[in-house]
């Protein structure tokens, strides 16, 4: 499934930058905690949100997730 990581901001909860797409069918939940490594540094993460969008001729995911 494809997924879209966003960064959101912690007290407002307001999407910032999409950090990365993924295809996966891991089950993200909120509270997941997960490492993404960006090559000269890791960047930390944590789920608050998944939204899934059901289409006709597809299926993917949103995850809006706080900076660890």
């Amino acid at each position: 499934m494809i997924t879209n990581i966003y960064e959101v901001d912690a007290f407002t909860g307001r999407r910032g930058k999409l950090v990365m797409t993924i295809e996966s069918d891991y089950r993200f939940e909120k509270g997941d905690e997960f490492v993404i490594d960006q090559g000269g540094g890791h960047l930390a993460l944590r789920v608050m949100k998944v939204r899934m969008i059901l289409q006709p001729d597809e299926i993917r995911r949103e995850i809006d997730a706080i900076h660890l």
